[in-house]
């Protein structure tokens, strides 16, 4: 177990990217909040849901790392889907 020596909340992985005070509130905040490499993808994945649902409304329910190639066009029929679902 690694202990964060800022917030001591412990990990199973060492170094675990995590907030350790507050979290971010806008999508804009967590992507800047996370690692300089990652933040390319993570912009990446969010232009391409703004594109596949201009209508949308941006908000932070959970947070899931990923640290594989994206399937961008798999994400955004998703995201339409559960967006045409729910509404």
């Amino acid at each position: 177990m690694w202990q964060c020596p800022k917030c001591g909340r412990e990990f199973k992985n060492q170094d675990q990217n995590h907030f350790c005070i507050e979290t971010p509130d806008t999508i804009g905040a967590y992507i800047e909040a996370q690692a300089k490499e990652v933040q390319p993808l993570l912009h990446q994945v969010r232009d391409t849901l703004r594109t596949a649902l201009p209508d949308a409304e941006e908000r932070i329910s959970w947070r899931m790392p990923y640290d594989r190639q994206l399937p961008l066009d798999l994400i955004a029929e998703i995201a339409k889907w559960c967006y045409e679902s729910l509404c």
